[in-house]
């Protein structure tokens, strides 16, 4: 009898320990590798969990305490098992490096199969080589300053549309995130398309789909009735009908002007997808010539992309501009409600470029305002009653005075790159906001052969995971409070030593193509929020819970409470 109540006691503990050593005993025993250089060094430390659900368990239920938990018992990289996917997680700026600077012999990116189906296999993140460096570099002819600026006014005036309607009934409340996905998904079909909607209904329908389409992208696999990944499908034609005839006509449109490099914006209508047409349409003669830029040897006409390439490649570029940046606009207001005090010195600098008006009482995040402060702001800046001075972190700009008399007095400024570039508290903000709140976990790579990390070895075959968050959490282990200084001159230097610190937008070969575009639409998103409401407040109270799959964004939308600054008329400040 007491052996078996010991056994009903210890039995259970045993069996659970059994399996797990099993479990890793199978997956060190395929892990081996005899041809492989580095097939004595140890792979990195962890626990594999049980056979074939892994960790998965402990994953769901500590959320992002469990790569925290990781990293302070095992290091910067350790091994885990995912629903029996083996894989190692990294953190921390010499791992980050190594990965992101790999050759593709190496590693290769991956992504879910409903990701690739739903977005296509032809794909920037899907190719290789020699032919994701032409599509690459196809791109980034879009991304350059000339271009930025001329997206510049049309994506002004998509956010102007916006703020407007959301300042039609003055102050109300407003559900943030919804709105702004909306607002990123004109400014994509607007400026990265160059489509224009017919109708109100006609772009909200359209919304809809493709929110319905991204909202899916990582569904189970399965296209049975009612599936999400069957709404994805149904989603994704509707959207390739519509680009259908308008990659055909943008086509038509180059090829008759039969120009290479040279963008044909004769009648204002330039978008990414035109600059890429006119990037890989070469001329008739030049056909056979060699790329030696891609050291490619084919005809030219081997590179240029069909019709259902570009379709794919505009869905994937339409993909990645869209949740990111309505999480990023998301996670800034919900910062400029917590920290009223990085609200105002915005709107210092604001004003110091001539972009908002002097300060009431009205518009005052605190409901109150220093009047010294808003006629000599060079000289500190008043929150709550009480006058600080300004150390050299608080400094908004080295390179401009904040009395010059050019900017300030200068109500009709417009709005250009040059002046966003001078915004320095403004780019500080977009570095903190993606420091403490960057939209996406992180990245996947393949392990296409045994490869050395450190000290460790990675087995072939394995998923290798690098940490967005958890880089930044462990780069910065002492600054745990939301503060834009970190950014600022005297602290920050954008090199080599840098680089692989602040990641958000990854880094080496596959660094986001439109990393610039979306700096210039969040700085612009954020210029028209702060012109156009001087108060922003939690309509609930307090900050919303946030989900971080697969995208970060508030559980409950954001609902927010607007005060419209009283003292302007919509177009006063900016042209």
């Amino acid at each position: 009898m007491i052996w078996i109540i010991c056994w009903t006691i210890v039995g259970p503990i045993v069996l659970y320990h059994a399996f797990k050593l099993t479990w890793r005993s199978y997956i060190l025993w395929t892990a081996q590798d005899s041809t492989s250089p580095h097939r004595d060094l140890p792979i990195p430390p962890g626990d594999f969990g049980m056979p074939i659900i892994g960790e998965t368990h402990l994953w769901a239920l500590q959320g992002s305490r469990f790569n925290s938990n990781r990293r302070m018992k095992y290091g910067k990289a350790f091994s885990t098992n995912f629903i029996g996917r083996t894989m190692v997680k990294v953190t921390g700026h010499d791992y980050v490096k190594q990965i992101l600077t790999a050759k593709h012999e190496t590693l290769a990116t991956i992504w879910p199969t409903t990701v690739q189906t739903i977005l296509g296999k032809t794909a920037i993140a899907n190719s290789v080589g020699n032919l994701h460096k032409h599509r690459r570099n196809a791109f980034l002819k879009a991304f350059t300053r000339d271009a930025l600026n001329k997206y510049l006014p049309h994506i002004q005036e998509t956010v102007r549309e916006k703020m407007q309607s959301w300042c039609a009934e003055g102050c109300r409340e407003q559900l943030v995130y919804p709105e702004t996905k909306e607002l990123t998904f004109n400014i994509a079909f607007r400026v990265l398309v160059g489509l224009d909607f017919k109708s109100r209904n006609e772009q909200v329908e359209l919304f809809k789909t493709f929110d319905t389409m991204i909202t899916n992208l990582f569904s189970l696999p399965y296209d049975l009735p009612g599936s999400g990944y069957r709404k994805a499908l149904k989603a994704k034609k509707i959207i390739h009908g519509i680009l259908d005839d308008h990659v055909r006509n943008l086509r038509k449109q180059v090829e008759s002007s039969n120009c290479l490099g040279a963008p044909t914006d004769t009648d204002g209508n330039t978008s990414v997808l035109k600059i890429v047409l006119e990037a890989q349409t070469p001329h008739k003669e030049n056909r056979e010539q060699v790329d030696e830029t891609c050291g490619i040897t084919e005809g030219l006409e081997q590179l240029e992309m069909t019709d259902t390439e570009l379709k794919e490649t505009t869905v994937e570029m339409l993909f990645a501009g869209y949740q990111t940046t309505a999480s990023v606009s998301t996670s800034a207001i919900i910062n400029l409600i917590k920290f009223p005090h990085v609200f105002r010195k915005l709107e210092e600098e604001m004003r110091q470029f001539g972009l908002l008006k002097p300060t009431t009482s009205r518009d005052s995040p605190t409901g109150t305002v220093d009047s010294d402060a808003a006629a000599f702001p060079d000289e500190g800046f008043a929150y709550s009653g009480i006058r600080h001075r300004k150390s050299n972190s608080d400094t908004l700009n080295n390179n401009q005075s904040v009395g010059d008399s050019k900017i300030t007095r200068d109500k009709n400024k417009v709005l250009t790159l040059e002046t966003l570039s001078k915004m320095t508290y403004l780019e500080q903000f977009f570095k903190e906001i993606l420091r403490v709140m960057p939209p996406i976990l992180g990245g996947y790579r393949l392990a296409l052969k045994t490869f050395r990390l450190g000290e460790y070895r990675v087995p072939k075959g394995w998923t290798i995971i690098y940490n967005i968050r958890d880089t930044h959490e462990a780069e910065w282990e002492q600054e745990t409070e939301f503060n834009p200084d970190i950014f600022a001159p005297c602290n920050w230097k954008d090199n080599k030593e840098s680089r692989y610190r602040w990641i958000p937008f990854g880094g080496g070969s596959r660094t986001c193509v439109g990393k610039e575009f979306a700096r210039l639409q969040f700085k612009i998103f954020m210029i028209e929020l702060i012109r156009h409401f001087g108060r922003l407040e939690f309509a609930k109270g307090k900050p919303p819970s946030m989900f971080a799959v697969p995208f970060l964004h508030p559980t409950d939308g954001l609902p927010v409470k607007l005060n419209r600054r009283e003292d302007k008329k919509p177009h006063d400040d900016v042209k």
